[in-house]
């Protein structure tokens, strides 16, 4: 199994609103491309940076799958 992590560091004043459009918008978007199996949206506790962080982690079977991800939608 591949992990692809994508950290993010969101303002306190729109942290919610963010993650309302990860939820709805963003990640549906991901898993639709079809590369990936799965995902988990992680809050990380006592980060050291200004702002929520978040960690938005997405499964695949492959390494091929997510070098494909890559080269198709970055």
């Amino acid at each position: 199994m591949i992990t692809y992590n994508e950290t993010v560091i969101v303002d306190e004043g729109v942290h919610k609103q963010w993650l309302s459009w990860v939820k709805t918008e963003y990640i549906p978007m991901v898993i639709k491309t079809g590369f990936f199996n799965s995902f988990k949206i992680l809050n990380v506790l006592d980060s050291p940076n200004e702002g929520v962080t978040y960690c938005l982690q997405f499964f695949t079977d492959s390494r091929e799958k997510y070098n494909e991800y890559n080269v198709h939608h970055f």
